[in-house]
C-alpha cells in the first residue's frame, strides 16, 4: 500500500516538487501511476484530480500542459485509460460539488 510519504518522490527518490494545475489552479505534491506502485518522471503524463485536465512532468517533475502532438502519439488504450479517469474525476467533482467548486 502507498503512503502520502513515498507519494512525495519521484521515480528517482527525490522530493516531488509543489506543483499546481496550469488551467484550475488545484495545488499537489504527489503523484503515482493509476495503481500506486510507480512513482513519475520527466515526460510522464498525470491527470489533475480537479479539472481532469492532461500534464506532464516537465524535466523539473513540475506539471505542464502537454505540447500540440504529445498526445497523438499515444496508443488507443492509454487514450481511453485517460478518457475513463477523466470521466470519473468530472463524475466525482460534479457528486462532491453539484454547485461548482468552492471559490478560492
Amino acid at each position: 500500500m502507498e503512503t502520502k510519504h513515498n507519494a512525495q518522490k519521484d521515480a528517482f527518490g527525490k522530493p516531488l516538487p509543489r506543483g499546481s494545475c496550469p488551467l484550475c489552479g488545484y495545488v499537489f505534491d504527489a503523484a503515482s501511476d493509476c495503481y500506486g506502485k510507480d512513482r513519475p518522471k520527466p515526460g510522464d503524463l498525470s491527470l489533475c484530480l480537479s479539472c481532469g485536465a492532461v500534464l506532464v512532468f516537465d524535466d523539473g517533475m513540475i506539471p505542464i500542459l502537454p505540447q500540440a502532438g504529445d498526445l497523438e502519439k499515444l496508443d488507443s488504450l492509454t487514450h481511453r485509460q485517460i478518457l475513463r479517469a477523466q470521466r470519473a474525476i468530472l463524475e466525482m467533482r460534479a457528486k462532491n460539488y453539484p454547485n461548482g467548486l468552492p471559490q478560492r
